[in-house]
């Protein structure tokens, strides 16, 4: 597949902004705000335990676990007979 050449003078001016991307942006913005405000009101109306469930299953999203566990550097002695 050969690459597309770039004609001089076509395309955005240097420093203008690209205002189809700013509008989608803003949009999905917009969307994954209201789905934040429903998904609270879903949780909102659990009973306390299941609460703490869906917390606790967020927090696994949220917060990586540690899957590197520390080990200290192995100690290499040298001995003059080496």
């Amino acid at each position: 597949m050969q690459k597309r050449q770039k004609i001089a003078g076509s395309g955005r001016k240097e420093g203008s902004q690209n205002v189809l991307q700013k509008q989608l942006r803003e949009q999905l913005r917009l969307f994954l705000a209201d789905e934040l405000h429903a998904i609270q009101a879903r949780v909102d109306e659990l009973p306390l335990l299941d609460r703490y469930k869906v917390a606790s299953m967020l927090f696994k999203l949220v917060i990586p676990p540690e899957t590197q566990e520390y080990a200290p550097p192995p100690i290499i002695h040298v001995h003059r007979d080496l």
